[in-house]
């Protein structure tokens, strides 16, 4: 008798309890890494470059030419 196919999902599903993993989409996890981001910012980044983090920088080339 051949074996049973299995689908993709099945595959993946019976994977991730055997590696043990946390998925990416678990709440805990995402909030681990919002934290742990938030440390490394505050550490690695200028204060007057975190006030101004989302703002998109703007480069005008030498013929006032915006970019």
């Amino acid at each position: 008798m051949p074996p049973k196919k299995r689908t993709t999902k099945e595959i993946l599903k019976s994977k991730a309890k055997e590696s043990n993993r946390t998925p990416l989409y678990n709440p805990g996890a995402l909030e681990k890494l919002r934290q742990s981001f938030e440390q490394w910012r505050n550490i690695t980044v200028r204060e007057e470059d975190r006030k101004n983090w989302f703002a998109t920088p703007r480069t005008v080339l030498g013929s006032n030419i915006p970019r």
